[in-house]
């Protein structure tokens, strides 16, 4: 079947190999697209370092092959398959990095983001598609959103984050006013979080954080944020009846295994624990199951998003109208794509919190 698309072409691509352990910029082949298809090819202007990114590179997560890196991306439409109609050739447009099957069980009960044929088994950028650290990456078009004038491009490349953030909002259910919020972690994943609450009404929320880097930029975001140690929150909490006045919810955006065993305990009755952050594999936390029940405790777990892509663009446009999503202050920085290194560094020590590689200048 005949393709749309440079072929033969090459193009500038961040790749890991899984053999060397090591990321390397190389020329790689330009996606096409077959005729009669639904696809899209996307020319990428930044695409963000996600912290799954980052673990890949420095060794704590595998990959089973090879792979272009990069899911969390804004560019421009480039071709079009001709079944396409959502979009058009020169549309900026951000990528929802998830496929699923949409034949097996879970994708029937409308829980398309726990697919085992999609999800991470399929994500762009980490299972067994290409991502788009590189000049193009192909997409399907029904994954692939426009992007409202008022965003721009380095807020658009973080809508694939956000939508993360929402999906786990979303199983939190709704938050009581005036609850108390405790996040685990202090990094750019917490930020997210706390923006989010923030923007909604909610003032009491407190960030548990190990590094003081992120501590520092935490408490200086801009949010009003209780910035907290472990041995602070400790400190804090002594004497306190949890029962009545510990945390209503509580968000684990560190993965660490052991904040989340002591946040526990400092639960309110009837309150509420996400788990969002990637622990690494085989970690265990312990509870008293007694506590759980005698205080009607709920646990939940998200993974990815579940179509949450619009109305993050929509929260952005206006998130953007008050003036209230400054990257800046979250520790944003961005770095030209030959810079991967030094941006990879900057995440890992704390000196940033979130790097996004710039492919093409604006």
């Amino acid at each position: 079947m005949a393709s749309l698309g440079s072929d033969g072409a090459n193009m500038r691509a961040l790749k890991w190999f899984t053999e060397e352990k090591k990321a390397c910029l190389v020329d790689a082949p330009v996606p096409t697209v077959e005729a009669g298809s639904n696809d899209v090819i996307v020319k990428i202007i930044i695409a963000g370092v996600c912290g799954t990114d980052a673990s890949v590179v420095h060794g704590r997560i595998s990959l089973p092959a090879d792979i272009i890196l990069g899911h969390e991306l804004v560019g421009l439409v480039h071709i079009v398959g001709e079944k396409v109609d959502n979009v058009k050739v020169g549309d900026r447009v951000v990528i929802d990095p998830m496929t699923c099957c949409y034949s097996c069980k879970l994708c029937y009960m409308d829980r398309q983001n726990l697919c085992p044929k999609g999800c991470l088994e399929s994500f762009m950028g980490l299972g067994q598609r290409d991502g788009g650290m590189a000049t193009f990456v192909k997409a399907s078009c029904e994954r692939v959103f426009k992007v409202p004038e008022k965003i721009s491009n380095q807020q658009a490349a973080m809508t694939e984050p956000f939508s993360c953030v929402l999906w786990s909002l979303d199983q939190l259910g709704q938050i009581r006013e005036g609850s108390k919020i405790l996040i685990l972690g202090a990094g750019i994943a917490a930020l997210q979080f706390a923006s989010v609450l923030h923007y909604r009404g909610h003032r009491n929320i407190t960030l548990l954080g190990k590094s003081l880097g992120k501590r520092t930029n935490a408490k200086n975001c801009g949010l009003g944020l209780t910035v907290l140690t472990m041995d602070e929150l400790d400190a804090k909490m002594e004497g306190v009846n949890i029962k009545m006045d510990g945390f209503d919810i509580v968000i684990d955006a560190s993965g660490a295994a052991v904040a989340m065993e002591k946040a526990i305990t400092y639960m309110a009755a009837a309150g509420t624990f996400s788990i969002y952050g990637l622990a690494p594999t085989g970690s265990k936390v312990s509870f008293d199951p007694l506590n759980v029940v005698l205080n009607e405790l709920t646990i939940t777990g998200s993974i990815v998003n579940r179509y949450t892509f619009p109305r993050v663009l929509a929260l952005f446009t206006n998130m953007v109208s008050d003036g209230l999503l400054n990257l800046d202050k979250l520790g944003v920085k961005k770095f030209d794509l030959a810079e991967f290194n030094d941006a990879f560094d900057q995440v890992a020590r704390g000196v940033i919190t979130k790097a996004q590689l710039v492919v093409q200048k604006d």
